[in-house]
């Protein structure tokens, strides 16, 4: 499966400066992917976001500026936990950044940021309207 192939209008990848070395390095690939070519050469997708993950904050590197957010509902953040369930081996108690609390908190404070009662926050790469 290719970017050229499947031609997404949005791209979405964690954080390059993950604290977590799988993550940088679906991150350093999907940045390559996306890099700037002539349309000519090669497809563009219009939108490329890095997501934001409680843990990243542990990192040796630099941590991007949070520039992007989305509004989220009640509903759409019980979805997404309901969906993280699925990888169990993932979640953790809290106080744990892959805690179901952490993870809602964030929401709230991402919300805060932005405005609204709950956000998720993303660093844009591209944004092209």
């Amino acid at each position: 499966m290719s970017i050229e192939k499947v031609k997404p209008s949005l791209v979405i990848f964690p954080h390059p400066e993950s604290y977590n070395q799988d993550h940088r390095a679906a991150a350093t690939a999907t940045f390559t992917a996306c890099r700037p070519a002539s349309p000519n050469n090669k497809f563009q997708p219009r939108i490329i976001l890095s997501y934001e993950f409680p843990g990243d904050l542990w990192s040796i590197g630099n941590t991007a500026t949070l520039n992007f957010f989305i509004k989220l509902s009640e509903t759409q953040l019980k979805n997404k936990l309901e969906a993280l369930k699925l990888y169990k081996s993932q979640i953790r108690q809290h106080p744990n950044p892959r805690s179901f609390k952490t993870i809602r908190s964030l929401a709230a404070l991402r919300g805060a940021h932005s405005g609204n009662d709950l956000a998720e926050a993303f660093f844009s790469h591209r944004m092209i309207v």
